[in-house]
């Protein structure tokens, strides 16, 4: 049996079938499915188990992709956000709708947003997070002093979850400063040690809303590093400690559009993907456009016009639910809403794209 599934992975791969987390711990199925279902075939006669499946599938694909609802509109990815755009009505009949991929660090805008400020009684400790709670908030020469401070403080705050936590989030942060600078080996060394830090500080403090989130976000942030069976299991932590992060502190936007980008992200999974992944590699995380939707309005009236690529998702919630009415509106506020980080500038440009196709 051992040696089918291998065979049954192979053949997905070369149909272009993969399962990648993103920060947000978001479980996708990548399809670059430009196959005919006599390929499908193959992956019938090569596994009798499944024979019977496949053919629901198949039978399930080609009554999509006869459907002028499909057809009527197509699916591309831009930057870290998900393009939806009319057809062209040129499609092959038997191609897979095109692939729905996921951003694999969470927005950078999101990540340098302030701490929140706690009560500690020990009052060189308590300026000591202040001052890395600002170098946070500064350039990338300050991030990496506050990286180092921290790591300076380590020892002698070891069983503090607040240092913990926020030393976990340096990790995170100098990764993406040496991802920019091709740093490769030391981005993923600071993200494996980043995590394993933000699980300390759990240990240490169970009821932190922050050791829960920079635990989520760095679990997700591992997707390229990690076999599939383990992205899996990422992604049901992922929801975990987001979803606790969010009962421990209810009036945080932020982990309202965290979450709310996973749910969009498992959502769209078709049943023929989520019925040929579990074949093989057992449950995965499930959620509907509705919870996604729930939990970005949520963000909104919490912190009403916060961050512009939360009201570019709502608007693609409403394309998936057909309320064509309600997009433009949430369009138009992703375009004026400002701020120039990379997410915030590729959320406005789609934005504005879509924008024509629905005033």
């Amino acid at each position: 049996m051992a040696n089918i599934n291998n065979r049954i992975h192979e053949l997905l791969a070369s149909l272009g079938i993969g399962i990648v987390i993103g920060a947000g711990g978001a479980i996708i199925l990548e399809r670059i499915f430009n196959r005919t279902s006599r390929e499908l075939g193959k992956l019938s006669d090569l596994v009798a188990e499944i024979r019977d499946e496949l053919d629901k599938l198949k039978t399930v694909l080609s009554e999509s992709t006869d459907s002028a609802s499909i057809r009527s509109r197509g699916v591309r990815k831009a930057g870290s956000y998900y393009s939806i755009h009319p057809s062209s009505g040129d499609e092959d009949d038997d191609e897979f709708e095109e692939a729905y991929e996921v951003f694999t660090t969470a927005p950078e805008s999101l990540l340098y947003k302030d701490a929140p400020e706690y009560q500690v009684d020990d009052e060189e400790l308590s300026e000591h997070l202040k001052e890395v709670d600002k170098l946070f908030k500064g350039s990338e020469d300050d991030v990496i002093s506050a990286y180092d401070l921290l790591i300076e403080s380590r020892e002698k705050y070891s069983r503090n979850a607040q240092v913990l936590w926020r030393l976990a989030k340096s990790h995170m942060l100098y990764s993406g400063i040496k991802s920019k600078h091709g740093e490769s080996i030391e981005q993923k060394r600071l993200l494996y040690e980043g995590s394993e830090i933000a699980k300390k500080a759990l240990t240490f403090d169970n009821e932190s809303a922050d050791a829960h989130k920079w635990f989520a976000l760095l679990i997700g942030s591992l997707a390229e590093y990690e076999p599939t069976a383990q992205k899996i299991s990422n992604g049901f932590l992922f929801k975990e400690h987001i979803l606790k992060a969010i009962e421990l502190r209810p009036a945080e936007a932020y982990l309202y559009n965290f979450y709310g980008r996973w749910c969009f992200e498992v959502s769209m999974l078709s049943w023929w993907e989520k019925r040929a992944a579990q074949a093989i590699y057992g449950s995965l995380p499930e959620s509907t456009i509705d919870e996604a939707l729930s939990n970005f309005l949520k963000a909104e009236e919490i912190e009403p016009d916060f961050y512009n690529a939360n009201s570019l998702m709502i608007a693609k919630c409403y394309i998936q639910k057909r309320e064509y009415t309600k997009v433009a509106g949430w369009l138009e506020k992703a375009v004026s809403i400002g701020g120039e980080t990379a997410d915030e500038i590729t959320a406005r440009t789609e934005a504005k794209t879509l924008l024509p196709q629905y005033k």
